[in-house]
């Protein structure tokens, strides 16, 4: 068990030397050292199919399994919360059991709850989200042309795995190719230095 903070310090330094971010299928041979209470170390070699496997995952490599540790519902993707309505403009309806003149500015006569909007709790399918396909979907629901083009130009990844070399030229791949599946290229030559804003 990794439980000392050595060993987190040792697999965030063989993250930041060793591991990169690299497109298409790749097929490698790694030497794999095992180490047991009591027993003299063993090697063995492990083919990878992919360069960008992380250190976590040689050392517990149960957490490369789907079934074992699934990536979060697509519905925590879902926000359903309009950050650029403004609701203060809104009349809500009052109780019928109240008196008119107690609220002269409301609706009259209307039930609460009959034009509350209702939103579906459970997901119809839990599907696999991509980090470039979350980041577009989030930015062009906004609305606004202008307002996407100043998200996409303020594009930052924070965190360890933003460290990890060849990381922001493959989610700008993605992003534009996200882009171009959802508008027109005639859009997107207007705005076509949009993704290029990326800072870690």
């Amino acid at each position: 068990m990794l439980t000392k903070p050595i060993d987190m310090l040792m697999l965030n330094e063989l993250k930041e030397s060793y591991c990169y971010i690299q497109e298409g299928e790749v097929d490698a041979v790694a030497v794999v050292q095992s180490y047991e209470d009591g027993m003299p170390a063993a090697s063995h070699r492990t083919r990878l199919t992919a360069l960008n496997v992380p250190p976590m995952g040689l050392f517990y490599p149960t957490l490369l399994v789907p079934d074992v540790y699934p990536p979060p519902p697509r519905s925590w993707f879902n926000d359903y919360e309009d950050m650029l309505e403004e609701t203060w403009h809104f009349d809500y309806p009052r109780r019928p059991d109240m008196v008119d003149s107690l609220y002269p500015g409301f609706n009259i006569g209307l039930p609460m709850w009959d034009s509350y909007p209702m939103f579906q709790t459970k997901p119809k399918k839990e599907e696999k989200v991509g980090l470039a396909e979350a980041i577009t979907s989030s930015i062009l629901s906004t609305g606004r042309i202008d307002l996407k083009r100043k998200l996409f130009c303020s594009i930052q990844l924070i965190g360890g795995v933003a460290l990890t070399e060849g990381l922001i030229p493959a989610v700008e791949d993605r992003l534009v190719l996200l882009i171009l599946r959802t508008f027109a290229e005639s859009w997107f030559c207007e705005y076509s230095g949009a993704v290029t804003g990326f800072h870690v």
